[in-house]
């Protein structure tokens, strides 16, 4: 009778175990649905930020590999949107939109030197971080990202599937046309503007400045001077 009870006991404590062990796990798995639910609806809302104008909020909401995940799309977004914002500066800045200005033309001609300068020291670097940023565009690279810290394929899955979703694959995709657009624009700007330059500079006679606009002593200048402006406008 008494190794009956025992063996009621045993049968009994092994029942409160595995119930017990039941009851974590359903906790576990509830906390984790949760954790993800959370971090979707994070990432859910930084797709609604412009990436050329805005800043992303750094703060980790969720923990365990959820937090990696979550780490991993808010470094990549916010890098991705610096650089987007700092290489989108040139189009604002003065000396760029004045290179080829009437004001410039007769302030630098007739050797352009330092109009020459600044493009020497802009368009290499400028052409270097936009490239680098249109690379940053490609699935492969997105998913070289997260390998580095991550090797859970689960986990993997899940930042590929909140980085490269509708809403947010949508808004790389369209920067990445920006950026392929601003590329072609600014390096046409630095390239008409060296070929105006060296018009110029090969005719300093033939050329002047009168009440704020160029003027040219012979027609077949003129229409040089005017096919290569034209192409920026």
């Amino acid at each position: 009778m008494k190794e009956l009870n025992k063996k009621n006991k045993v049968i009994i404590g092994f029942l409160f175990v595995v119930a017990f062990s039941l009851i974590i796990a359903g906790v576990l798995v509830q906390n984790f649905a949760n954790l993800e639910d959370e971090l979707k609806e994070e990432i859910a809302s930084l797709a609604k930020l412009d990436i050329t104008k805005d800043k992303y909020d750094m703060s980790i909401k969720t923990w365990g590999d959820y937090a990696v995940v979550e780490r991993k799309i808010k470094a990549y977004l916010n890098e991705y949107a610096e650089g987007i914002q700092k290489v989108l500066k040139i189009t604002n800045n003065e000396q760029f939109n004045s290179l080829l200005s009437v004001s410039n033309l007769k302030a630098d001609g007739p050797n352009f030197s330092k109009s020459r300068s600044y493009i020497d020291e802009n368009k290499e670097t400028f052409n270097k971080e936009i490239d680098e940023l249109i690379a940053k565009c490609d699935d492969e690279k997105i998913e070289e990202d997260i390998k580095e810290s991550l090797v859970d394929a689960y986990y993997i899955s899940l930042y590929k599937e909140l980085l490269l979703e509708d809403d947010m694959k949508n808004d790389i995709l369209a920067s990445e046309e920006l950026l392929k657009e601003t590329k072609r624009k600014v390096n046409l700007i630095f390239d008409v503007s060296l070929k105006v330059y060296d018009l110029l500079e090969k005719h300093p006679d033939e050329w002047t400045v009168e009440d704020e606009q160029i003027k040219f002593k012979t027609v077949d200048l003129l229409n040089q001077y005017n096919s290569y402006v034209l192409q920026i406008q």
